[in-house]
């Protein structure tokens, strides 16, 4: 929903990187005759190096905003929990409602808020 595009740039970027780390170290796995007969241990040592490091990164920068994600679902379902017992409990307290239906609706609501949360983000599923 709101943060469908940032997530599919950050998978993006992740995937994309996984897959250029993964293409540099089987083709120095597979040249490495080469690499050696050439002594460029260090260079393709220092690509390698460089390349895992933006992976790593970019994998780091997808899980923080997965849990940025996350900690603003928390704080909607704990809103709207607060306000169905709010409201709620109002209503019983101008006595519109009896102690039963009271307590239904609480539960109703609690066992729906999970999910509620998953229809949130249920057109755009993190995965790494």
């Amino acid at each position: 929903l709101v943060f469908r595009k940032k997530i599919l740039r950050y998978q993006k970027s992740t995937m994309s990187s996984y897959a250029v780390s993964e293409s540099i170290f089987i083709d120095t796995v597979t040249g490495s005759e080469t690499i050696k007969s050439y002594s460029k241990e260090k260079l393709f040592t220092s690509i390698i190096k460089k390349v895992y490091t933006n992976f790593q990164d970019n994998l780091f920068e997808l899980n923080t905003f997965k849990v940025k994600v996350s900690l603003v679902l928390d704080v909607i379902g704990t809103l709207l929990i607060i306000s169905i017992f709010s409201f709620s409990i109002n209503k019983y307290i101008y006595q519109e409602i009896t102690i039963g239906e009271l307590v239904s609706i609480l539960q109703v609501s609690l066992i729906l808020q999970p999910s509620l949360l998953q229809i949130f983000v249920s057109n755009t599923q993190v995965q790494e």
